[in-house]
């Protein structure tokens, strides 16, 4: 662990930075920085379970991936907080935020070849102890389970959120996932969304049908969005009612999200006035 950090002390983030802020494009060029290759498992999972990382990274910036350590999103801009605010606000105005444990938190679960990996979403959605009948997935220690789990990007591409789909869709009671990517200048958005608790499921591998739109030529009416059935959310049964005060489902639209992010953090194109 101790080169891990090392290579993180050395790592130029200032050009990560750069690279990820120059133009407004949204395709797949690569803006991660390779921190270190030959990485164990072991070493990253003891490395993922530090309180503090080095240069004041987040684990949810950086991605384990056979053995090379990524940094994927740097900076954590104001408009990836946005979307995240947004979002949290959908569900606790469908679900009371009382009945739920939710934020970022270290997720552990197979990796492809079936040794446990440890990672970090945006965002999980874990049931109340105290919502009338739930039920905890059999053989799941409540403390490690997880209903709802979410990814956010701008800078970082899709190919590295890759791993860590394959990895949420396999931890025992997880329901959906949802994977978002912005452009740089907010102006494009894309987006999966994994039905994960119907059968059959899918090899980890199968990426969801990926979605797309630009703010510019999205129609008033739209389709674009995500359904999250509330007793799946919560864990319960079909036949168990809902607590008081919750919706049947929380429903996100998905262009009103991005709406809502691009007016607030736009950045000023060059030669803007």
């Amino acid at each position: 662990m101790d080169r891990l950090c090392r290579e993180l002390a050395i790592i130029d983030l200032d050009a990560l930075r750069a690279a990820g802020m120059e133009d407004d494009v949204d395709n797949e060029e690569d803006t991660a920085i390779l921190v270190a290759e030959r990485i164990f498992l072991e070493t990253w999972n003891r490395f993922a379970e530090l309180d503090v990382l080095p240069r004041g990274l987040q684990l949810r910036q950086l991605v384990w991936d056979d053995g090379r350590v990524w940094i994927v999103e740097y900076l954590i801009s104001r408009a990836h907080e946005g979307a995240d605010g947004y979002y949290r606000r959908v569900f606790d105005v469908a679900l009371p935020s009382q009945l739920a444990v939710t934020g970022q938190a270290n997720l552990t679960g197979p990796d492809p070849n079936g040794q446990q990996v440890t990672y970090a979403p945006d965002y999980s959605f874990v049931p109340n102890r105290s919502v009338p009948g739930l039920q905890v997935p059999h053989g799941v220690v409540y403390d490690e389970w997880v209903t709802v789990v979410i990814e956010v990007m701008r800078s970082q591409p899709w190919r590295s959120v890759r791993p860590k789909v394959a990895m949420y869709r396999q931890l025992p009671g997880v329901q959906y996932m949802f994977c978002l990517k912005m452009s740089r200048q907010l102006n494009r958005w894309s987006y999966e969304f994994y039905d994960v608790g119907v059968a059959p499921n899918p090899s980890p591998h199968h990426a969801a049908p990926r979605h797309a739109f630009d703010l510019g030529a999205v129609p008033r009416v739209h389709d674009h969005f995500v359904h999250f059935d509330s007793r799946r959310v919560f864990g319960l049964p079909n036949n168990v009612p809902l607590p008081g005060g919750c919706q049947d489902a929380v429903v996100l639209d998905v262009v009103a999200l991005a709406r809502y992010v691009h007016h607030n953090f736009a950045p000023v194109r060059r030669g803007a006035q």
